[in-house]
């Protein structure tokens, strides 16, 4: 007896939070707007010939393509786009530290380089470099170059991601400025009773749950 009638309560609390939440969804549903002539706003709405378009539809969407073209065109622009300004330094201080570690790995493979021709064609005329003395062995030059090499090769990798990671930035931001997150968004929950039939004849009930998703 415990059992059913704790079951009975939750029924009939479900049952009056249902009906609480109906009735307030009621009350807060705004009345009809009527026509008046066109171009007039009524609650938000226009009026545009015989045909009631809504404010939101007719203004253009934040367009992620834009928003790409833009930081594929100039990194950060599409940041701009998006009104993200934030984060146009941080962009660009990704490119100046790439680019640094680039050329400070060029300049001295570069130096290897024609320190390692100097000294293979017979060490002939002026050193190119203060390399060609510092490190009279071919092999030495020749790992410096390729270890310099390597450098050059991975931050150039680091700085091609970091600029296709701005541009999937501009679009993944755009995106998300157009995210629907109105009130319409709701989750109701409501009780439901369901009847066991057997052969078409109705035999007993249970009691359940009804969940209403509204997007």
């Amino acid at each position: 007896m415990a059992l059913h009638r704790y079951i009975s309560f939750i029924i009939i609390s479900f049952v009056a939070l249902s009906s609480l939440n109906a009735q307030e969804v009621s009350d807060n549903q705004p009345d009809t707007p009527s026509v008046i002539n066109n171009d007039t706003i009524i609650d938000d709405t226009k009026l545009s010939g015989n045909i009631l378009v809504a404010d939101s539809v007719q203004q253009d969407t934040h367009s992620p393509k834009k928003a790409g073209t833009y930081s594929a065109l100039l990194p950060g622009l599409g940041q701009g786009y998006n009104k993200r300004y934030w984060k146009i330094p941080i962009i660009w201080t990704g490119f100046a530290a790439t680019g640094y570690l680039i050329y400070s790995n060029a300049v001295p493979m570069q130096k290897a380089y024609h320190a390692y021709i100097w000294i293979d064609q017979g060490s002939e005329g002026v050193p190119p470099n203060d390399y060609a003395t510092q490190y009279p062995s071919l092999t030495k030059l020749e790992s410096l170059y390729n270890q310099y090499r390597h450098n050059v090769e991975l931050f150039g990798l680091i700085s091609a991601a970091w600029y296709v990671l701005n541009i999937i930035d501009a679009i993944v931001d755009a995106h998300l400025m157009d995210f629907d997150i109105s009130d319409d968004l709701s989750l109701n929950i409501s009780p439901e009773i369901t009847p066991i039939t057997l052969s078409g004849n109705p035999q007993n009930c249970y009691p359940g749950i009804t969940m209403h998703i509204h997007f």
